[in-house]
């Protein structure tokens, strides 16, 4: 846990994010709302996370082909990366997931989409900060679950008035018509991601706000990548086929477990496998010149 200053008076807090709710944020830039936010923030204290090695993690690009090289899948680069809720454009940042599911509802998936989900694995323990984790935050976005119980703000008044004014902030819907709100999570962002005792954080998680808050999302530094902390497991280049209720269904069109010189080795899969947002991770084996597919038992399952 980050060792707390002094706390600020509750009205003084109070009185900051009123002249912070009164500007335009449309015309305000990154730098200013932080200033807001750091005095707000002041005495704030939250707690981090380590990740150890083997956390996986998945992240979705959409792409109307196979991309193929490893470069395309990671962060973007500079002239590609868009504003988003913890970098600006031009910023280049990892976002991933704890499962597979958030990844269809951050992309806003439809039937016909394609894109890929690669699957990577932490191999150094991982400092990550966090936001997000209120009990009002959750209720606020529609979770079917509670907050993490051990990420709950601290017992003092302030502190917790503080996480719920951040949480709210930082886990708002956006739209492509506003996308100017990205200036205040990035800004809060930006504040969480400063180094503590000399330590770097590798990133930052928050509930995923595109699935009410079920799942985790994780912005990760691109540093984490430039120095190898994360491994790549695999990449699927998939098919959206259907949306029912609140489970996507696709096809596998084609699987990677290997990059050679930077290149993805694609399997050119000549069946494919049917699934659902949710559906138990297959494993492919090659046997007699064609791809056999497992679940974890060792069952073998069917393709279409």
């Amino acid at each position: 846990m980050i060792k707390p200053k002094p706390i600020s008076d509750i009205k003084q807090v109070k009185k900051t994010i009123e002249e912070l709710q009164a500007i335009d944020i449309e015309k305000e830039t990154i730098e200013n709302l932080q200033n807001y936010f750091n005095q707000i923030m002041h005495g704030y204290s939250v707690i981090a996370m380590a990740l150890n090695p083997g956390f996986v993690l998945y992240r979705g690009i959409k792409y109307t082909e196979r991309p193929k090289k490893i470069v395309e899948i990671i962060y973007p680069p500079k002239n590609k990366a868009k504003i988003n809720r913890a970098s600006n454009e031009g910023e280049q940042m990892f976002y991933a997931s704890a499962s597979k599911k958030p990844v269809f509802y951050e992309l806003n998936a439809q039937p016909g989409d394609k894109f890929i989900i690669s699957t990577w694995k932490t191999n150094n323990v991982l400092l990550f900060n966090n936001i997000g984790y209120t009990k009002s935050n959750f209720e606020e976005l529609g979770a079917s679950r509670l907050p993490l119980d051990f990420l709950k703000p601290n017992d003092d008044v302030t502190n917790k008035f503080i996480a719920d004014f951040l949480a709210k902030c930082f886990c708002q819907n956006i739209s492509r018509e506003n996308t100017y709100l990205y200036k205040l999570t990035i800004a809060i962002a930006r504040i969480h991601l400063q180094n503590v005792y000399d330590k770097r954080f590798a990133g930052l998680f928050y509930p995923t706000v595109q699935l009410n808050a079920d799942e985790e999302n994780f912005a990760i530094n691109k540093s984490v990548i430039d120095n190898g902390l994360l491994d790549f497991e695999r990449i699927e280049f998939v098919e959206v086929i259907d949306k029912i209720q609140n489970q996507f269904k696709y096809r596998i069109l084609d699987i990677a477990y290997e990059i050679k010189n930077g290149n993805i080795e694609w399997k050119n899969l000549e069946t494919q496998w049917t699934l659902y947002d949710d559906s138990e991770e297959l494993f492919f084996v090659e046997e007699n010149e064609r791809v056999i597919a497992y679940d974890r038992d060792g069952n073998i399952i069917d393709c279409d």
